[in-house]
């Protein structure tokens, strides 16, 4: 138990005085995701039927693999970096930050596990489809269980967002501005889900690449 308290005092100093650790992850993770989303190959598979979307995947199967493995790298590297914030935030807004921090994680989970499924098991099911003209009945289930993942992540990381934006305002020892944009992209993530049915997720991504930049530029105390 020491030494695992000892280790992680070390990280967190290694953070806050040697490298700016935690701002890097966030920017870094924002920029992949961006990239990944950018990807001209998959332009028309984001909005697409789910049977012209298999079609389209199928056919640019490399550009898929690799935008959902840029996808799976920006939510490990903005989940790490989060996990760094609750000690810049100052001591007001740090537990609030904390909390947070937690239910990004969750929500990073559940978002980790979906895109897995989609590097791992859509491009077999639209290898099936273009060859057979049909979906598997076991692909349809369990494609049902992916998007309820991305659903929870996208109503989770929104909440989560909300929470750190008002730990960073309340801590008072970061951007202000960074922290309002926070709270607000968070509710707009979750609302606009419920609303809408869907949300482009590279939302998430911009107030954590903001943060990132605002820890970058930001002098520890």
């Amino acid at each position: 138990m020491r030494r695992c308290t000892a280790i992680r005092e070390a990280f967190t100093w290694m953070a806050m005085e040697v490298l700016p650790v935690a701002g890097w992850l966030l920017v870094l993770g924002s920029i992949s995701f961006i990239v990944g989303a950018a990807n001209p190959a998959l332009g028309q598979v984001w909005s697409a039927p789910q049977e012209t979307q298999l079609r389209l995947i199928h056919d640019a199967a490399t550009a898929w693999a690799v935008t959902n493995t840029l996808f799976l790298i920006a939510t490990v590297l903005t989940a790490a970096g989060l996990w760094l914030v609750p000690e810049r935030v100052g001591e007001r807004g740090a537990t609030a930050a904390r909390a947070a921090t937690v239910i990004y994680v969750v929500a990073a989970t559940a978002w980790l596990a979906s895109l897995v499924f989609r590097i791992a098991v859509t491009p077999d099911a639209a290898a099936s489809f273009v060859a057979h003209g049909s979906m598997e009945p076991a692909y349809v289930i369990t494609n049902h269980w992916a998007n309820g993942l991305f659903a929870a992540f996208t109503y989770l990381a929104g909440g989560s967002l909300v929470a750190l934006g008002l730990a960073v305002i309340v801590g008072g020892t970061l951007s202000t501005a960074a922290g309002w944009f926070a709270v607000v992209i968070g509710a707009l993530i979750a609302v606009g889900y419920a609303v809408l049915g869907d949300m482009p997720p590279f939302v998430a991504y911009l107030p954590t690449g903001l943060l990132g930049v605002v820890l970058l530029r930001t002098r520890p105390g």
